[in-house]
């Protein structure tokens, strides 16, 4: 096994090992996620609770933050509470003194409290989808396309215009194969419109075998069209082989991507039950 290959494989097993660590980690518990945080500052008390302090997609959150002043005068702190994004809720019925900072999704309170006195708010928040720029997500997507492009050059022999005529070779037909799926249902329709019931059912066997006749012809027509630009049109071919080899990379990490996010909303789901 050379240097190429093994490294391909190691990367297939640490990206598998992504995977296992996402569903085997720890979820969530009241011990790590209490959904209570206090800070104190000289004689001031910033209270802010989460109630539930685990949710998933569609649950609705209640955020309660809370200043309590144990000085002897009236103080007017500044408040600022970060919200995650995918959080949605009424930012109108914020108290006064309270305002929304839509580009940072924030909440800015400047609440005025007396000696010996607590001020206060509640808000009510939907989680309404994952976020997506979760640290897991991206690094594992970025992995994922990483992979596909070593795969790419491996396959070329270090060379990734080698690897990606390659990877247009298998590709390409495929393309072009799946475009002639539908071409006989678009003669019918220019031949005449619908059919009766009983004559579409007794075509069905024709039809059947037309399916893989049509994913041959397309399959050899899209290899052909390959190996023509190859010959006659090099330049062509190298920039139709580069597109399509860099679609294939950020293909396989937008997948990579989904399947992580899937991972977290499956292992969010189990951990709020």
């Amino acid at each position: 096994m050379n240097s190429r290959s093994r490294r391909l494989s190691i990367g297939g097993l640490l990206l598998l090992a992504g995977f296992f660590f996402l569903l085997r980690q720890p979820s969530s518990s009241a011990v790590l996620y209490t959904g209570v945080a206090v800070v104190e500052s000289g004689p001031l008390t910033l209270e802010v609770v989460v109630d539930p302090p685990i949710a998933r997609p569609g649950d609705t959150l209640r955020l309660t933050a809370r200043v309590s002043n144990r000085g002897g005068g009236a103080l007017s702190p500044s408040v600022a509470l970060r919200l995650p994004r995918g959080l949605g809720g009424d930012v109108f019925a914020l108290p006064a003194g309270a305002t929304f900072n839509l580009q940072e999704n924030r909440i800015d309170w400047l609440p005025v409290v007396a000696a010996g006195q607590t001020q206060e708010f509640s808000l009510d928040f939907i989680e309404e989808l994952i976020n997506f720029a979760h640290g897991e997500v991206l690094a594992l997507g970025t992995y994922g396309g990483w992979f596909a492009l070593m795969y790419v050059t491996d396959l070329g022999g270090g060379v990734f215009e080698a690897g990606a005529a390659t990877i247009a070779t298998v590709l390409m037909p495929l393309f072009i194969a799946i475009l002639f799926l539908p071409l006989e249902t678009l003669a019918a329709r220019r031949g005449g419109g619908k059919t009766a019931g009983p004559e579409t059912s007794s075509t069905w066997l024709m039809t059947l075998f037309s399916l893989p006749i049509r994913l041959i012809v397309g399959g050899l027509i899209g290899y052909g069209l390959v190996l023509a630009l190859g010959a006659y049109a090099p330049h062509i071919h190298l920039v139709l082989i580069t597109v399509i080899a860099l679609l294939f990379v950020v293909a396989v990490g937008m997948i990579t991507s989904m399947l992580t996010a899937i991972t977290l909303c499956l292992k969010r789901s189990r951990s709020a039950r």
